[in-house]
């Protein structure tokens, strides 16, 4: 895949994403007034659709770990759980050779999770028969859903032939606190025509 790395440099402190590289489209006209002129279309071979479609499950659960009394291993307390499922998300946007397609989602839960997923999809670079797709997906958890405090994070790319259709699938638990209960996932299915 042709990339290129972008440092996002924002309040979430995230590392690095990486998107493709988009490409400027050609100016009509020469001379004085040429840059107020329209872009040259792209040609209809290195255009398509990318239609996305799924679900985010997230989970909140909180529990008060038992220990030992007197020699007798307690049990671990649930305290609170919630779920909380986003479904029939689903988006299409037309896609060509000179721009990048982004969608974004977000859920809520607990009163403490958020669960960002953000994706990416451009026609890769010389191949106008191949979608290239990334998936970025984050977890914070604390005090709010509010929160900039980013527990976990995992990233996915993938290449879609046109005409078909790829399953994206991320599971993102809280790693930083290592609590598998807190979750989120993100189930879709992307589509380039």
């Amino acid at each position: 895949m042709s990339k290129r790395r972008i440092i996002l440099n924002d309040s979430r402190d995230r590392t690095e994403q990486v998107v493709p590289v988009s490409h400027r489209r050609e100016r009509v006209g020469t001379g004085l007034g040429a840059a107020n002129q329209d872009f040259r279309p792209s040609p209809p071979e290195y255009t398509g659709t990318v239609s996305v479609s799924g679900l985010l499950m997230l989970s909140d659960s909180e529990s008060i770990g038992g220990g030992t009394f007197l020699g007798v291993k307690l049990p671990d307390i649930d305290t609170k759980d919630e779920y909380v499922t986003l479904n029939n998300l689903a988006a299409t946007s037309p896609v060509d050779i000179n721009l990048t397609r982004r969608f974004y989602w977000e859920g809520r839960c607990g009163g403490e999770i958020r669960f960002e997923v953000d994706m990416v999809a451009g026609i890769k670079e010389g191949d106008p028969n191949t979608l290239e797709f990334q998936t970025s997906a984050y977890l914070f958890e604390g005090t709010s859903t509010d929160t900039t405090d980013l527990d976990g994070y995992k990233y996915h790319d993938v290449e879609i032939p046109r005409g078909q259709t790829r399953s994206v699938y991320l599971l993102v638990t809280n790693t930083d606190e290592n609590d598998p209960n807190d979750y989120g996932v993100a189930s879709f299915s992307v589509t380039f025509s």
